[in-house]
């Protein structure tokens, strides 16, 4: 039996409606220096996905583990990858075929005796006042991280995870990324990859697109809208 896990995912309000309209499609996070994945951080390295035979020919790992190759240093020469091989671990969004569950920004009603009757209203979906609905004023305004399972509306596969710099996205993943849609760009003619930088410094500062960080890039596909 697949033992299929859940895990949450933070989205804005406008990744939100990307994906709703079926527009978004990739999600990318930067990996965080952790035991694993140090090495990320200290030299040149390639990723090598997770179908990483050893020494002896074995198995890609079953549990959907990732690894690098080292890139070796040389003067005068063109470098070339060695066999120094490093695993990274897995995803913390989990593997192919697992889920996520999307906390986006919200209101709901804070007690929870409520919950079962009280819908939330999604920032995604617009300003919330008196007029759209007559409790507006008995919700509370929460962030997205404090969004409970049963409050999410939205449930995504994963139908595949690799990790690259942030620089390597192509014109074709950019455009499954859809930044350069949100907000104010949406009135603007520009190239989706010039989208997708602008957006990335806008979420993770101006150093943000420079430094080119390492990334988990997750591509999904929605299995379910809707409150559970």
């Amino acid at each position: 039996m697949i033992n299929i896990k859940e895990r949450p995912v933070v989205f804005t309000a406008e990744e939100v409606n990307a994906v709703l309209a079926g527009d978004k499609t990739q999600h990318r996070i930067i990996i965080e220096n952790t035991k694993d994945t140090q090495c990320l951080f200290n030299g040149d390295w390639r990723y090598d996905g997770r179908d990483f035979l050893d020494d002896r020919g074995g198995m890609p790992d079953p549990k959907g583990a990732h690894y690098v190759e080292r890139l070796e240093s040389s003067e005068g020469e063109e470098r070339q990858y060695t066999e120094d091989y490093r695993c990274i671990g897995h995803c913390p969004f989990g593997a192919i075929g697992d889920r996520l569950w999307v906390q986006e920004q919200h209101y709901r009603h804070p007690d929870q005796r409520y919950w079962l009757t009280t819908k939330p209203h999604y920032f995604a979906d617009g300003h919330l006042t008196l007029n759209d609905r007559h409790d507006a004023g008995l919700l509370q305004e929460y962030c997205a991280v404090d969004t409970p399972r049963w409050a999410s509306r939205l449930l995504l596969e994963i139908t595949d995870i690799r990790i690259e710099r942030v620089t390597d996205i192509t014109h074709n993943d950019s455009v499954a990324e859809y930044c350069f849609n949100f907000g104010e760009k949406r009135q603007q003619s520009i190239p989706p990859l010039t989208g997708f930088a602008k957006y990335w410094i806008e979420k993770h500062g101006n150093n943000a697109w420079r430094s080119n960080p390492w990334i988990w890039v997750i591509e999904f596909k929605v299995i379910k809208e809707g409150l559970l």
